[in-house]
């Protein structure tokens, strides 16, 4: 690592840090959907059972930032109309077209707990002690746990990492792993994306003589024992961070750290170096991509394409990942590979492989991921399987929430479960594995937007109805007694009834079966450069859902499935364009047999752009969401 960051606004004494920038900086569009009469296309039922409707922008909003745009992109109506329907404004266009660390990267002191954290790190690295590190067992968790490593190792500092076993321990800090760091000789500890809500592990850290400090982003109610906890989401922080995924708050605490360091005239080590792990971390996390998070990722994925990491190389060869890496690398490729070990094997080894120093210790990392990775799909499969059924005869009732719950169904795999659920039925899921001797029922949920699910668990906690429980609005994780089943379920009907927003939705699909699209536009537009285009007005994600467009009257041509239940085809417009299209996993659903049919009048359908890379060549193709046949 340098020895000087060439951005000294990172580490800079706190007067000349900015103010904190409001925690969405496109704010989601709250119109009022357009009265049934104005189905887009005249689609009121496709073959996913949805209404399309067009998207809707404030009055004279569209032509108002076609005329700020940058002269560049002077003109572009499609990139206005974009930009209008999210509530982007004049004000933001700048930050929201390039955001950038030193627009939007707060003074980290405006985090409650930050300063206190920062002193007693201080003391740490100036004691003869290592430092310990507890993180997660996810990617979250893991890039967190390196990210820290690497900054205090650059800072001198020995450290010593430990990461709970998922299966025999659960989630977050014990007594046991802090003995473990005691018994190394540290004396300060960290929790990297947990700790918040462990009021019992950390008093026993306590009794143990240890100093924690903890870095976290989970919901919470009551304060933990600590010397110092850094979290957004604590009752009383005023930061306007709360988005932020764990690998995020660390980022932002090892800028204030570098700062102290820097005023008491040490070196430090560049800072930006490591925003890969950041970006890495924030995108599998799903949080939402506005604001300080835009930037970590916008710029953590140009670190990314010229990564030293010797792990990140490692498994992005491995997993066919190119350069530049795209946002789905995170999620599809690298992420996937990082939480296998933690969910059937060795829970340490992404954060080892994260923090490997040479090639060929992280090659043989990377291939234990791989393996790992592989028994996982086989065993995520088996439990898809038995869960789906009971999914869908749950869901004749049309419940808020869908609970279903099997028997030694592996708790490493309950999450991605419930994540596939989630995508099929758009509505929030919690998947449960039973215990055969204990009775107890471990399991982990994944939302829609507009419900928050960790709110819900936290409220159910409260009420006396899990052991334990905690999460994010996407995200839980839960265990409770058998007996308390149906009570936490009726619970979390009525908590969701009650709360969840009347635009619930996963940017694709909302409440009433709709999907709002972004634009309608013809298949000769949708070329390399619009896809081009698509990929400055990233990243896509929570909080800036990826542009859904709409093509009329085009034919469906040449279909193939592929390996893993893909199926690509050919499109052509009536005045000969062609246009290749994707459709993933969608291989017996009412899409793929949808594409099977045969059509042999034209089509209207919907999709994402995107911009393909393939032997020095780039062409754009058309991901499919969902086709309507034209009305009679």
């Amino acid at each position: 690592m340098n020895e000087v960051s060439p951005v000294p606004e990172l580490v800079a004494d706190r007067t000349a840090v900015k103010a904190a920038p409001p925690a969405t900086a496109v704010p989601e569009v709250t119109a009022a959907p357009p009265a049934e009469d104005a189905a887009l296309l005249g689609v009121r039922q496709s073959v996913n059972g949805a209404c399309w409707r067009l998207a809707q922008a404030a009055p004279g909003q569209i032509e108002a930032l076609a005329q700020a745009l940058p002269q560049a992109l002077d003109g572009d109506g499609l990139l206005a109309r974009l930009l209008a329907v999210r509530g982007a404004e004049i004000a933001t266009l700048e930050t929201f077209l390039n955001p950038k660390l030193r627009d939007l990267l707060p003074d980290p002191s405006c985090l409650m707990g930050m300063d206190a954290a920062v002193e007693a790190t201080m003391a740490a690295l100036a004691a003869p002690h290592p430092i310990g590190i507890l993180a997660d067992f996810d990617v979250d968790g893991a890039t967190s746990g390196a990210l820290l490593a690497k900054v205090l190792e650059a800072l001198s500092a020995r450290v010593e990492a430990v990461v709970p076993d998922r299966i025999r321990e659960g989630y977050g800090p014990n007594k046991a792993l802090f003995e473990t760091l005691k018994a190394r000789g540290c004396r300060t500890v960290f929790t990297l994306d947990c700790g918040a809500t462990a009021e019992d592990a950390l008093a026993q850290a306590e009794t143990l003589g240890l100093g924690v400090i903890v870095l976290d982003h989970h919901r919470m109610e009551r304060l933990p024992p600590c010397l110092a906890l850094v979290n957004p989401n604590q009752p009383g922080c005023q930061s306007g961070l709360g988005q932020l995924a764990a690998v995020g708050v660390t980022f932002m605490f090892c800028v204030a750290l570098l700062r102290a360091c820097r005023a008491a005239g040490q070196a430090v080590p560049n800072l930006l170096e490591q925003l890969d792990l950041v970006a890495l971390g924030t995108l599998c996390d799903l949080v939402p991509l506005t604001g300080l998070n835009r930037a970590l990722v916008r710029q953590g994925l140009k670190v990314w394409a010229e990564t030293r990491n010797p792990g990140l190389l490692a498994l992005g060869r491995i997993a066919g990942v190119k350069s530049p890496p795209k946002v789905q690398d995170a999620g599809f490729a690298i992420g996937p590979r990082l939480n296998a070990p933690g969910r059937i094997g060795v829970s340490d080894l992404a954060l080892r492989l994260l923090r490997a120093g040479d090639a060929q210790e992280a090659a043989a990392l990377a291939m234990r991921l791989q393996s790992l990775n592989e028994d996982r799909k086989t065993i995520e499969r088996a439990v898809y399987t038995q869960a789906l059924a009971a999914a869908e005869a749950q869901n004749e009732a049309d419940p808020p929430l869908l609970l279903v719950q099997g028997e030694d169904w592996h708790p490493g795999v309950v999450g991605i479960v419930a994540g596939r659920l989630k995508e099929r039925f758009n509505k929030p899921v919690v998947v449960l594995d039973a215990d055969p001797k204990t009775r107890l029922l471990r399991g982990s949920g994944r939302s829609c937007s507009g419900v928050d699910l960790g709110g819900m668990v936290l409220a159910a906690r409260a009420e006396g109805l899990l052991e334990t429980g905690g999460g994010h609005k996407m995200a839980a994780g839960l265990s409770l007694q058998q007996s308390q089943r149906d009570a936490f379920l009726d619970f979390a009907l009525r908590y969701i009834t009650a709360h969840r927003s009347p635009t619930q939705s996963t940017g694709q699909a909302e409440a009433q079966s709709e999907v709002r699209v972004d634009a309608l536009v013809s298949l000769a537009a949708l070329n390399r450069s619009m896809a081009a285009r698509m990929e400055q007005f990233g990243p896509f994600g929570m909080g800036n859902p990826e542009p859904l467009f709409a093509v009329s009257a085009v034919y469906i041509t040449a279909v193939e499935t592929m390996r893993g239940g893909h199926i690509r085809c050919f499109l052509k417009a009536s005045d000969g364009i062609t246009l290749k299209a994707m459709a993933f996993r969608a291989e017996n659903t009412a899409l793929g047999n949808a594409l099977h049919s045969g059509w042999a009048t034209p089509v209207h359908l919907l999709g994402q752009l995107k911009l393909n890379r393939w032997q020095d060549r780039e062409t754009a193709e058309l991901h499919l969401v969902d086709i309507a046949p034209l009305p009679a």
